[in-house]
């Protein structure tokens, strides 16, 4: 009471309230980009939680605030995160933490360390061409080739592009460096650009095959990312793309050839016009007639041999086109020319009989064989002949010998084939030949008797028909006063002779005449060799039956006989 003091006691109750937990943000462990599964645990969710309570904390609700990837909640307090492919950012979570009373927000981070991914090729299947067809890549045709990169970005890349057979060309070259190649026409292409030109390049990109190739090929693609982003190191990603190049037929090629054939004869030709035809695929090759000959008959057989007949006594330039074909394609046309010589130009090699005209012949003046010129108002056309072959009589019997001489110790030879001949050509070219007086006596060597060097044949017309034979000459159109009558063939339309203008008839004869072919003023002479029994033969009692017949000479030619008696 002021001046005593007393101990009393009291007592205060204070009442409890709960305090909400605490808690920072909450970084958890970092996880490598692509690395799969990962689960959240309780006590990383709590690892900055308080409670001044002391009460127990739970972290309820976890979910993704910020980022990518999948969380699912396992229903026994943990958490299973799965990062998105190739992502490397950083995923920010939110979730509950409670007491049991009161409950607070807490956060965390998750950060996902970049990895270096790998290049990604986008290829097509398995490619197809045709031998000698180009390949284009690109996406319109839907076998395009892409490149990717995940990480790259606007990074430099190498692409490496290997063709086992063939080449490349790229479609562009824009932002590229070259390290092989040039990006055209290579089978190695080493470069480097950014993602956006590489793949300008190769889009469009165009595939050749080596010429004739027929096979698999291969199409190597490389690229390295040098590194770029994340951890790992360089990557390289390689991819094949097959490519069946298939067998295009090539064509043939067919080449023109020339053969040489005898008039009156048929050619027949045992090798091949296809011997110098060429097939780069090595087919067999067979001859395909497109064109017949003109002035003759063709038989043309599937290996390129044939046969041409020429029609009656043609001779000069013929042809017939063919083409090559492989069983699936032909070459173009060619021509076969077929050159027929004629059998009046001289001896030819070869045939039964082999003789031939002297020219060396001491009785023959050459300036007389010379052609002579023709002055005439009457236009010049070429000389039309027109041979039939005929059948020639068979070798006769032995000489009669009563007439004083032994028989040809030679036996007969075999019979001849005979042609008789048609030839066109002017009025003023007259022919003269001697034929045996006896037929049946062709095959056989004999002397001359008196009677044949008598016998003198007249010119009644100058408009003839003659008959010429590789053994005999038989003539119609020269009357004779022997005991062998030749009696003309008048043709009322055309004028005949052997050959054109001033020419000499010079064939295979198996008895020996003098065949004189009379123009103008002129005589024109030719012997014939390998005469058996020669007898004196007198030319000009039939010189002077020309000259008296009516066909005078021109007032500047020679006399017939002056110029036949020079040559003696």
């Amino acid at each position: 009471d002021g001046i005593a003091n007393v101990s009393g006691s009291a007592s205060l109750d204070i009442t409890p309230v709960n305090d909400a937990p605490t808690t920072t943000l909450n970084t958890l462990t970092p996880i490598a980009e692509d690395s799969g599964t990962r689960t959240i645990t309780q006590a990383e969710l709590l690892a900055n939680a308080n409670d001044v309570d002391g009460d127990p904390l739970i972290a309820t609700g976890l979910a993704i605030n910020a980022g990518s990837g999948t969380l699912v909640d396992n229903g026994d307090g943990t958490w299973d995160y799965t990062p998105a492919t190739n992502d490397d950012t950083s995923v920010n979570l939110t979730y509950a933490i409670t007491d049991g009373t009161t409950s607070v927000t807490g956060s965390a981070t998750l950060d996902i360390t970049p990895v270096n991914d790998a290049p990604v090729n986008i290829i097509p299947g398995v490619q197809t061409t045709q031998e000698n067809t180009p390949l284009i890549f690109s996406t319109v045709n839907g076998n395009g080739i892409h490149v990717t990169d995940p990480d790259a970005g606007n990074q430099p890349v190498i692409l490496s592009l290997t063709v086992s057979n063939g080449t490349l060309t790229l479609s562009s070259t824009t932002g590229i460096t070259f390290g092989v190649g040039d990006g055209v026409a290579d089978a190695d292409i080493t470069m480097v650009g950014t993602l956006n030109d590489l793949n300008a390049a190769l889009n469009g990109m165009r595939y050749d095959p080596t010429p004739q190739f027929v096979g698999s090929a291969l199409l190597h693609i490389s690229v390295n990312d040098q590194g770029n982003v994340g951890t790992g190191g360089t990557k390289v990603t390689q991819d094949t793309v097959s490519i069946n190049v298939q067998n295009l037929n090539d064509l043939p090629i067919a080449n023109n050839d020339r053969y040489v054939g005898l008039q009156l004869e048929s050619l027949v030709v045992t090798g091949s016009v296809l011997d110098n035809d060429i097939d780069i695929d090595g087919d067999t090759l067979t001859a395909i007639l497109v064109a017949p000959t003109q002035f003759g008959t063709i038989t043309l057989a599937a290996d390129g041999t044939f046969v041409y007949v020429p029609d009656g006594a043609f001779f000069g330039t013929d042809q017939f086109q063919y083409v090559a074909s492989d069983g699936t394609g032909t070459s173009s046309p060619v021509t076969v020319e077929l050159e027929i010589q004629s059998v009046l130009g001289g001896p030819v090699d070869g045939e039964d009989n082999e003789q031939q005209v002297d020219d060396d012949s001491s009785d023959s003046d050459p300036e007389l064989l010379e052609e002579t010129p023709v002055e005439s108002d009457e236009e010049t056309t070429d000389p039309v002949i027109d041979l039939t072959p005929v059948t020639a009589p068979t070798a006769g019997p032995p000489r009669d010998s009563s007439r004083g001489s032994s028989p040809d110790p030679r036996s007969a030879p075999p019979p001849p084939t005979t042609t008789t001949a048609i030839v066109e050509t002017r009025g003023e070219e007259l022919p003269v030949a001697l034929e045996p007086p006896d037929k049946t006596e062709r095959g056989i060597n004999r002397e001359q008797d008196g009677d044949d060097r008598d016998a003198v044949p007249t010119l009644e017309d100058p408009r003839s028909t003659i008959a010429i034979t590789t053994q005999y000459l038989s003539i119609d159109g020269i009357s004779s006063k022997s005991k062998e009558h030749l009696k003309w063939e008048e043709e009322t339309d055309v004028q005949e002779i052997i050959v054109g203008t001033t020419a000499i008839i010079s064939t295979t004869l198996s008895v020996g005449y003098v065949v004189w072919l009379l123009r103008g003023g002129s005589l024109l002479l030719s012997f014939v060799s390998s005469i058996p029994t020669w007898c004196a033969f007198d030319p000009l009692p039939i010189i002077d039956t020309f000259e008296n017949a009516g066909d005078t000479p021109d007032v500047d030619d020679e006399s017939l006989v002056s110029l036949a008696s020079t040559t003696h």
